[in-house]
């Protein structure tokens, strides 16, 4: 019987200091926020599989379902509407054939269109939506969410705010901002909305493709560990109180 007191109190010991080694690796550290400041000029680059729309005004002649085919259309699902880009960043267009528009920004792409318009029709319009641009946010907010945007920058309140805020257990003072260039290089930045004053020093500005992360505090994660950590505690009494049983019955 000493024996297995000594044991069931091992036990313990160890599953003590692994919910406490557990705690420790699992704590997100807090790195010091990298603040932006001064204007931030950007202009959204096509590439492959963009979805499009093209409007090409005064000649509705020329509207073929994939240059307007979604301009009367009020479907709360933006992304699906237009053309897409095929792999190598072209679109079949009436009069003009396949046509490259991946690599341009959209008032450049629009400009080469009126370009080559103009040799069939007489001071051709042309304006092109990119309906697919989307912004992903992880993490601790209220609804974790990819959401279509129409602009080239957003502000992260406005993204915040369309997924309900931060949750209870955020880590405001260092909210992670993933971004890509048109390489496929990323940069990662760390804003600081602890406080007021942080929030109005830092430039806070959103571009299609990018990634927010709210990552946790160190009390939900202690919270996880120690639920995890009564979980085993748990399983533990109710071996011993099986055992303990059935001992007093075969005594």
């Amino acid at each position: 019987m000493r024996q297995l007191y000594l044991g069931i109190i091992a036990v313990f010991l160890i599953i003590t200091l692994s919910a406490c080694r557990s705690y420790t690796l699992f704590k997100t550290p807090k790195s010091p926020p990298i603040e932006l400041k001064g204007d931030i000029k950007y202009e959204y680059i096509m590439q492959p599989f963009d979805r499009v729309v093209i409007y090409l005004y005064k000649y509705p002649e020329l509207a073929a379902s994939n240059l307007t085919s979604a301009t009367n259309n009020n479907d709360e699902h933006d992304d699906m509407r237009g053309s897409m880009l095929d792999s190598e960043g072209k679109i079949s267009l009436p009069l003009l054939g396949r046509v490259k528009l991946s690599g341009m920004t959209q008032p450049q792409a629009s400009r080469m269109l009126e370009k080559r318009y103009a040799k069939f029709v007489k001071e051709p319009s042309v304006t092109i939506q990119v309906v697919n641009k989307r912004v992903y946010v992880l993490g601790e907010v209220r609804n974790p969410q990819s959401i279509v945007i129409d602009r080239d920058l957003t502000t992260l309140f406005e993204i915040l705010s369309n997924c309900g805020g931060f949750t209870d257990s955020a880590q405001r003072e260092n909210v992670i901002i993933i971004s890509h260039d048109a390489h496929g290089k990323s940069t990662l930045r760390r804003v600081d909305l602890g406080t007021f004053k942080r929030v109005v020093m830092t430039n806070i500005l959103i571009k299609p493709g990018d990634i927010i992360y709210v990552p946790p505090d160190g009390w939900k994660e202690y919270n996880l560990n120690f639920n995890n950590y009564l979980s085993i505690l748990r399983t533990i009494n109710q071996v011993a109180a099986s055992y303990f049983t059935l001992k007093s019955i075969f005594d």
